[in-house]
């Protein structure tokens, strides 16, 4: 079955949002589910925090439950600065 125009895959929008923000999101639907583009092409300050972050995504996730994972998998709690979730990743 064909995405309707201008709709990508779940895993299609997890993959953009790792591109632009540096941050690892999952989105909890069927990867093959059609969702709307991520719409920002610049990543959000280092000072942002989580929870901040998430009113750009939810832009793109249709209503499906999603979290971010730090580089250990887990989730940080909502006030994490996005400073500390990025370096996460390289160990940090």
């Amino acid at each position: 079955m064909a995405k309707p125009a201008n709709k990508i895959s779940i895993a299609a929008l997890e993959k953009q949002v790792w591109n632009v923000e540096g941050v690892r999101l999952v989105v909890r639907a069927p990867s093959r589910t059609a969702v709307k583009p991520y719409q920002y092409e610049k990543a959000a300050s280092s000072k942002w925090r989580y929870s901040q972050l998430e009113t750009r995504i939810e832009k793109s996730t249709n209503g499906f439950e999603y979290v971010i994972t730090d580089g250990r998998g887990d989730i940080p709690p909502r006030n994490s600065t996005l400073s500390r979730i990025r370096k996460s990743y390289n160990g940090g």
